[in-house]
């Protein structure tokens, strides 16, 4: 893997006729919008907008069988952390 690119959200689909599941990984972040023009004597702020912004990162086909083995190490790696105390 050359750069691991950060993802904070996620969709899933199953396509039933192929027996896929579809995983689309998204960046959301805030951005702030400038509302109203600034006066021209630079007095006054104005107010700012904000929105979240999402971005598509990637989207991933796997087989059902290697996504019920990906639920099922998720849920033990999970699991593990979690007993750890972490």
């Amino acid at each position: 893997m050359s750069k691991p690119q950060y993802a904070n959200a996620f969709t899933v689909s199953f396509n039933k006729n192929l027996n896929e599941v579809v995983i689309g990984f998204a960046q959301e972040y805030p951005h702030a919008e400038v509302s109203s023009p600034v006066s021209e004597n630079n007095e006054t702020t104005p107010p700012l907008e904000f929105s979240t912004i999402r971005e598509d990162i990637c989207g991933v086909v796997i087989p059902e069988e290697i996504a019920r083995q990906l639920v099922t190490i998720l849920g033990n790696t999970l699991n593990q952390q979690e007993s750890a105390g972490h």
